[in-house]
């Protein structure tokens, strides 16, 4: 198994303390990486303010690996929060165009995608190792959302085409989303709800219908890249830190 863990030391040029001999085969508690009799480990004793035990990936574990504890300080966990990570370095997700780039161009797998909803808040050791441009998940905070690359872009067509019929004879600037609302944040009841004028079109002309059967087949976390992609313009960003040559 690769631990995200150590796709984020390895791509920060981090270095991993040395920690005591395992006495034992077992895994770690955070990232669930093995490590045998010898390997380098730390216990495992969190505060009382640890709010993340159901995350854990060995709960009966008493152990944390090298690179868990490399990671756990304040400076990596808000360097990090909002990146995508790849063995080619860390890059920035934070701004709207950086998101969009990612989403609709995932990096080389492995790689790893996160975005923190607090100002500090233990993401890396939890986010899923993604091994496909394909289908890859995201861990935004405590949520984990999936994204069909194929699926959302197919999306993205059939949103562009909604707004147009909508905005046939419209006053003022064609729409932008055939949506009511749109949110990243996933706190409106109105998130993804069809805009009135866009089922009016779809109602005078049946053969959009198909472009609305495909929106509503998306996954939570294909929606809510919506709010992103269909805004912002694509750019690929620098890297932030990348691996030492």
């Amino acid at each position: 198994m690769l631990s995200p863990s150590d796709i984020v030391v390895k791509a920060a040029g981090l270095s991993l303390p040395k920690g005591e001999a395992a006495t034992s085969n077992g895994r770690c508690a955070m990232c669930g990486k093995v490590h045998h009799i010898g390997d380098g480990v730390f216990p495992f004793e969190p505060e009382t303010s640890f709010t993340d035990i159901a995350s854990l990936s060995d709960p009966t574990s008493r152990y944390t690996c090298t690179a868990c504890v490399a990671i756990w300080n304040g400076e990596i966990m808000r360097a990090v929060g909002r990146t995508v990570i790849n063995s080619e370095g860390v890059f920035p997700a934070n701004k709207s165009m950086h998101i969009a780039y990612w989403l609709l161009n995932p990096p080389k797998p492995p790689f790893l995608f996160m975005l923190s909803d607090q100002q500090l808040q233990h993401l890396a050791w939890r986010t899923p190792v993604n091994y496909s441009q394909k289908i890859f998940q995201i861990r935004f905070g405590s949520k984990l959302l999936t994204i069909r690359r194929d699926r959302l872009t197919d999306a993205v067509a059939s949103c562009n085409t909604l707004c147009a019929a909508a905005s046939v004879g419209r006053k003022g600037a064609a729409l932008k989303s055939p949506f009511m609302s749109l949110t990243r944040d996933l706190d409106s009841v109105r998130h993804g709800k069809f805009n009135p004028n866009v089922l009016k079109a779809v109602a005078s002309n049946p053969e959009l219908s198909v472009h609305i059967d495909r929106i509503n087949q998306l996954s939570p976390g294909e929606m809510w890249a919506l709010s992103t992609v269909l805004y912002a313009v694509p750019e690929r960003p620098d890297a932030l830190m990348a691996e030492p040559s």
